[in-house]
């Protein structure tokens, strides 16, 4: 039965911290999601980083990274603060960091999980064995069935497309238990070919494929305009890939029409019970409330250039970060959190008198 790797209700089997939350007690991070390197080998035309139209991380620039003495100690209060999971992401392409075999190394021996997200372009050699003998997951961010789309969307050679799929392929043989998945952002350009993308890559041998929308705009209204134009198309060429879904395969559908209110964008709430649980350490030694604020004034909690993250985390600075830090004003834009925040807030709602009647 427990074969769910997708789900907004895995903080609710950490008792302990929605205690501490509902008590306002601080406590460490369950999650912690760490940009070691600002540098990145494709230019994707959605990335929020690169994309002009997109950026608000006003923060971001590209030469940034963690130097090893530092990620030495976060790695080494991460394991004292018993944080459950790390995942490495961009900012840039994580696996360019130069120090990520030694780190998660690191991180297997402490025993916190480890998950990679990656364009796949590195995914061979010396690191891939590293990534399959060390971390829980690996997904790969990929967006066109075709080497002329997939050049165009990240200013990269054509070949570059079945260099990516030969490594998806190769990895998954060698593996192990590692999780391998694909994370596909739908557009008007590659819509159509959903099922024959999905398709390819059960041939070559990944665990999952995810679907989500492309996001064109910090404007609700100019997403849903975007996005109209080819939904129900696309959901059609998502319902045939659904098909495809077998015990060793699954397709997760999370291509959403985007709404004011049910979609991320609309916060009817003051107080961001998520940012406790997952929080970002950027590449230029600032801890970030979440990651749709990753590189942002608003979201920045503390710096770890003159202190630990440890030392940040239980400071005064953070605890009235985390305080003033108001969704209903800050964030009126795409929040990936957004979901398990109404959940958890709703957790936290329910009359203690009552809880008997089920």
């Amino acid at each position: 039965m427990k074969n769910k790797v997708y789900s907004d209700l895995k903080v609710f089997h950490f008792p302990s911290k929605l205690d501490d939350i509902a008590n306002q007690r601080l406590s460490p991070p369950i999650h912690v999601r760490i940009k070691p390197t600002n540098v990145c080998n494709h230019s994707c035309y959605y990335c929020c980083y690169r994309n002009k139209k997109l950026v608000f991380s006003e923060l971001f620039r590209e030469p940034d990274f963690i130097p090893r003495d530092k990620m030495e100690k976060i790695i080494s209060d991460l394991e004292h603060m018993r944080v459950r999971a790390v995942t490495f992401s961009g900012g840039g392409e994580p696996l360019l960091y130069p120090h990520i075999k030694e780190s998660l190394t690191k991180l297997s021996k402490a025993g916190i999980g480890v998950g990679v997200l990656t364009n796949g372009s590195l995914l061979r050699g010396e690191i891939a064995d590293v990534v399959a003998n060390t971390v829980s997951w690996v997904r790969v961010s990929m967006d066109a069935a075709d080497a002329r789309t997939y050049s165009k969307y990240r200013d990269i050679s054509p070949e570059s497309f079945e260099l990516v799929c030969d490594n998806i392929e190769k990895f998954s043989k060698n593996k192990k238990g590692c999780k391998l998945g694909i994370s596909f952002i739908v557009t008007k350009e590659n819509h159509s070919k959903i099922f024959k993308y999905v398709e390819l890559m059960k041939k070559i041998g990944v665990d999952h494929v995810k679907l989500s929308e492309c996001v064109v705009s910090k404007d609700w209204r100019q997403n849903r305009k975007y996005m109209g134009r080819f939904f129900i198309s696309a959901k059609k060429q998502i319902g045939k890939s659904l098909r495809l879904a077998d015990e060793n395969f699954s397709v997760i559908d999370r291509f959403q029409f985007p709404d004011k209110y049910n979609n991320n964008y609309k916060k009817p709430y003051t107080f961001c019970a998520f940012a406790q649980c997952l929080v970002i350490i950027g590449a230029d030694l600032n801890v970030y409330s979440c990651q749709d604020k990753a590189y942002t004034t608003l979201g920045k909690l503390f710096s770890i250039r003159d202190q630990s993250f440890a030392e940040g985390w239980f400071s005064q600075e953070n605890k009235d970060s985390l305080r003033k830090l108001n969704p209903s004003r800050a964030c009126m834009h795409h929040c990936t959190q957004h979901a398990k925040n109404l959940m958890l807030l709703e957790y936290f709602a329910v009359n203690n008198a009552h809880l008997g009647f089920v």
